[in-house]
């Protein structure tokens, strides 16, 4: 049944990390919308996609924590012969959690380049 649960759980997050990949997506398009529109000399569409950004990236933080403590599951119950695959299966998690904590944290500080900061 634990390992069901497992599986629907992973499911979801896996449609959530599809998620944050389209509102990333939105997001790109709406940021090279308005640089395009700059480079032509046209006043750029009012567009506010740091909300957008952040949802993304809860996403992927949510995302990562998830699949960070599946692969800690997973090292535990791993036989002798596989737990250095699940080590290893551990440490990509960890260090995607990470990347999507620095994402997260440059976003809230506001030192990733948004169309505010664009020249």
């Amino acid at each position: 049944m634990e390992g069901q649960r497992d599986v629907t759980c992973t499911i979801l997050f896996l449609l959530f990390a599809v998620l944050s990949l389209l509102l990333a997506l939105q997001t790109a398009l709406w940021e090279r919308e308005s640089l395009d529109a700059q480079l032509e000399g046209r006043t750029p569409r009012e567009t506010d996609s740091l909300p957008l950004s952040w949802g993304s990236a809860a996403l992927e933080v949510g995302g990562g924590l998830f699949f960070l403590c599946l692969a800690w599951k997973n090292q535990r119950s791993a036989p002798a012969e596989e737990r250095r695959a699940a080590g290893l299966e551990s440490a990509a998690s960890l260090l995607t959690l990470l990347a999507a904590l620095l994402r997260f944290l440059a976003l809230e500080s506001g030192t990733l380049p948004t169309d505010d900061t664009l020249p």
